[in-house]
């Protein structure tokens, strides 16, 4: 079970479940459609060992251009200006796929949804 975290200024993905996760990505978070704003994480995990924790670099994308850390706040609950879905793709050594759910909102992290 794998879970993503805001931290003060990066976001740490940790394995809280029972197994080794492999192949760990990120869908990238939209934050305005119709500008084109979104959240991406571009690097995979390979491996994350039960109990471990990695940070996890992420950037800002506006009109298919990255746009630094600019947008990075909007996955924080603390300064979150309306609710977002984080979405975790993930399998177990036995190459049986996972998604977490996870939702982000002013004031709130929340897990949402296991498969």
């Amino acid at each position: 079970f794998v879970v993503l975290e805001p931290q003060e200024r990066d976001f740490v993905i940790s394995n809280v479940g029972h197994g080794t996760a492999v192949n760990i990505k990120i869908d990238d978070v939209v934050i305005d459609e119709s500008l084109g704003i979104s959240i991406r994480f571009p690097s995979a995990i390979p491996v994350l060992r039960v109990g471990a924790a990695l940070p996890v670099r992420a950037e800002s994308i506006k009109g298919g251009k990255s746009a630094g850390d600019f947008f990075l706040a909007h996955l924080d609950p603390r300064y979150a200006s309306f609710e977002l879905k984080v979405v975790l793709r993930f399998q177990n050594v036995e190459m049986k796929p996972y998604t977490v759910a996870q939702t982000v909102r002013p004031d709130d992290l929340r897990i949402t949804g296991f498969e």
